[in-house]
């Protein structure tokens, strides 16, 4: 299931931005996720263009504003 709002973030992006608020670290992240490092800063990048923004902390930031991270 994708969460829609004003653009397609899916559940697993959701979960993502949610670590980042919590502030665990991209080396957490990936651990927890099963993944390396690199494709977590790739699946941010894909995240942070979806919300127009620029930095990872805007997009925390603009999915939090937005209900997106509960």
């Amino acid at each position: 299931v994708e969460a829609t709002f004003k653009f397609k973030i899916t559940d697993e992006e959701i979960n993502l931005l949610q670590d980042l608020r919590k502030g665990r670290t991209t080396a957490e992240i990936a651990a927890k996720m099963n993944l390396k490092p690199g494709a977590v800063y790739s699946r941010l990048s894909v995240i942070k263009d979806k919300l127009n923004v620029d930095k990872t902390d805007e997009a925390v930031r603009e999915a939090s504003i937005s209900g997106l991270l509960g």
